[in-house]
């Protein structure tokens, strides 16, 4: 087990979460600190979801401008004209 040196903290939950606490507690066999530190861990070393949406959405329109631009059959200064209006309306740069 992990040795702890680091700061505690003293936290109230909603019936709600601490419902959820409860729930995990009962279905892992960790205590309720276990639960919470793995959460809080958990919660602030992995990306957020939002994020990884937004990046999941990047990919996608970068992928999808490349699939049109063949399907088009644009050469590559027309690609790069393209590329150039779509940044503008996005209002920033997504495409290059």
């Amino acid at each position: 087990m992990a040795k702890y040196n680091g700061r505690s903290y003293g936290v109230s939950f909603t019936e709600d979460i601490d419902s959820l606490i409860r729930a995990e507690v009962s279905r892992t066999g960790l205590s309720k600190t276990e639960v919470v530190r793995n959460a809080a861990t958990e919660s602030l070393t992995q990306p957020s979801i939002q994020h990884l949406i937004k990046q999941l959405e990047l990919r996608m329109l970068q992928r999808n401008f490349e699939m049109n631009c063949i399907i088009v059959g644009l050469n590559e200064q027309q690609r790069q004209q393209a590329a150039q209006l779509c940044n503008q309306a996005f209002e920033q740069e997504v495409l290059a």
